[in-house]
């Protein structure tokens, strides 16, 4: 049953609406319903461009929709949902490049992304190149520049802020991006900017608009410059529906513009969406308190609809807390811990782990080192024999005896690729595979089948990492494939890697979860234990802006809990826990004793 807020959402025939959705507001729901509506008014799935910050949220809208619509016996819906304009700003440009791409020169059969690692590889080569930087390792960089500072004006390039800079980073840029282009590929941040490129198209664009009637937009708070100008694109002529809460705000540091949230869309109509189903009283009402100190406008308070007070801790004994809550009947899998940094996590793992205390910390992964990366490249290569920054990363797999210029000298006189020079300078296992040659006993194997970007991880990847010298080193990382990518071709599983995000991370074990703030954004737990909250820590931040950005990020924390909210300090508390208390006096005393004080 529809509140009538919602039902107001849901129903609005407005060309603009804007939605303040609370935390737990929802606002899936109302997402769920509005398009179930238009679709019994006629439309169908693939009128609607569905835009969400996470993976998790698109799936969990895709599932809810189809088990909605199914009850309406919707024609073909599986292959209608499969179709349909729904994922995160990433996902979905990348699927319009892969489908249209070819308008702007690139291959789509073969169009792969690079990963960050490789991505900064290739931003400093690009400036020794240019002769930027010193051609080692440890060179000194010239004129002025950094790594950094480059690094920070493609970062700004890629999220819409990059104002008139140096002409030596410019430079370096363009060169980084022609690069990238002369590889058919991209990576993560100029998939965005490629698609507005795309967009730019006359005959592109009109074809999105003749298909495109209604575009709805999940946390608009956390949208940046470059994600506002792409939903621009589709609106008008569409009609716009976006839900998000300027409260909730996490990502200012990477371009989130929450002051555009009223600015760009000034005559929408408001609808506020105050009521919270996930927390207790006591929970909703301190984080109340605590966000009411940023005096967000246009934002009611929330009002808790659960039915029950809920609770709240103060602790400095963090593992006390924890072993209480499974004492008291919490599963670990009900339990969540936050921290706004990844450090406390790493600690608090290594206390949970010694005391036997099932656990898994989200962020977490292989996917830093070097056999990650390796493996990677090769999985690329395979889809993309002109990812010539493939073959660099696989350099000492491939050639361990012959420097890199000998490759690149090679490919410059036959006109190929760098993996063909490779493999036609010094044939191995490896390059067989890679280069796409038939395996046979001749060339090191027995009844492998040829590697192409339509073999199966599941079928093929062993085949792959048999091939590295170094094989059983790879087979941690070759599970990380097998356990995500189950079921998918080498093409698919890279694609679907190029837009990983945190929270593909989370696991349906029965553990203890840690996460950053960051990485819980849009997710519920029965109990939820924030970390750290010590003055100097969290608030890090004195200048007001930073302030006020710390304080949405405690509030996300806070509001994730369905039953019961932990808060730690250790030394000195945040003025943060004063804010969360209000004007109430909590049951506890400060400085706490080393044990949980129930408020």
């Amino acid at each position: 049953m529809l509140t009538p807020q919602q039902k107001k959402a849901v129903d609005s025939d407005s060309r603009e609406i804007l939605c303040i959705a609370g935390a737990g507001a929802g606002k899936t729901t109302v997402l769920v319903e509005r398009i179930c509506r238009l679709v019994d008014e006629g439309f169908s799935l693939d009128n609607f461009l569905v835009l969400t910050f996470t993976r998790a949220a698109a799936n969990n809208l895709a599932a809810k929709l189809e088990t909605k619509l199914a009850d309406k016996e919707y024609p073909l819906l599986r292959q209608a949902l499969n179709s349909m304009l729904v994922g995160t700003f990433h996902a979905l440009a990348l699927r319009m490049l892969m489908v249209d791409g070819a308008a702007l020169g690139y291959q789509t059969e073969t169009l792969t992304v690079i990963n960050p690692a490789d991505a900064d590889l290739l931003l400093t080569y690009t400036c020794q190149k240019l002769g930027f930087k010193a051609p080692t390792k440890y060179g000194k960089w010239k004129h002025g520049l950094s790594f950094r500072k480059v690094a920070h004006a493609r970062e700004a390039l890629y999220n819409g802020t990059l104002a008139s800079t140096d002409k030596n980073i410019s430079l370096a840029l363009k060169s980084y991006q022609e690069t990238l282009y002369s590889f058919n590929a991209m990576d993560y941040g100029s998939i965005l900017l490629q698609c507005q490129k795309l967009l730019t198209i006359p005959e592109i664009l009109a074809k999105y608009h003749s298909q495109v009637k209604h575009v709805l937009v999940d946390e608009l708070q956390d949208t940046d410059t470059m994600q506002y100008n792409l939903h621009d694109f589709f609106s008008p002529p569409a009609n716009f529906f976006a839900v998000g809460d300027v409260r909730q705000t996490l990502y200012t540091w990477r371009g989130a513009r929450p002051d555009m949230f009223f600015q760009k869309h000034a005559d929408a109509e408001i609808i506020q969406l105050p009521d919270n189903f996930r927390s207790g009283s006591a929970i909703v009402k301190a984080a109340n308190n605590l966000i009411a100190h940023n005096q967000e406008h246009n934002c009611e308070p929330m009002v808790s609809r659960r039915g029950d007070k809920g609770s709240i801790y103060v602790t400095n004994d963090p593992l006390n807390f924890i072993r209480q809550r499974l004492d008291e009947g919490f599963a670990c899998e009900d339990i969540a811990v936050l921290a706004r940094k990844h450090e406390p996590l790493e600690k608090f793992e290594e206390q949970l782990t010694v005391a036997k205390i099932p656990v898994h910390r989200i962020g977490k992964t292989a996917q830093d080192t070097g056999d990650f990366l390796r493996l990677h490249a090769a999985l690329r290569l395979i889809c993309n024999p002109r990812d010539n920054l493939a073959t660099l990363r696989l350099h000492h797999d491939l050639a361990t005896k012959m420097s890199y210029s000998k490759i690149r000298e090679c490919a410059a006189d036959t006109g190929g690729s760098h993996i063909a020079a490779a493999h036609a300078l010094n044939p191995t296992k490896l390059s067989t595979l890679l280069v796409g040659e038939v395996p046979t006993s001749s060339n090191g194997f027995e009844g492998a089948r040829p590697l192409t970007p339509q073999a199966t991880v599941d079928d093929c990847l062993l085949t792959l990492v048999d091939a590295f010298q170094d094989s059983q080193s790879l087979l941690p990382v070759a599970k990380f494939w097998w356990h995500h990518a189950q079921g998918m071709t080498f093409q698919q599983a890279i694609t679907w890697y190029a837009t990983w995000d945190m929270q593909d991370d989370l696991t349906d074990d029965n553990k203890i979860q840690l996460m950053t703030v960051h990485a819980a954004k849009g997710l519920e737990f029965p109990c939820v234990l924030v970390l750290g909250l010590d003055s100097g820590e969290f608030p890090s931040y004195n200048t007001e802006d930073g302030l006020r950005d710390e304080r949405r990020v405690a509030y996300v924390a806070a509001t994730r809990p369905q039953e019961l909210l932990g808060l730690h300090f250790q030394y000195e508390p945040s003025q943060f826990l004063a804010e969360l208390q209000g004007d109430k006096s909590w049951n506890t005393n400060l400085p706490l004793t080393p044990n949980s004080s129930h408020v």
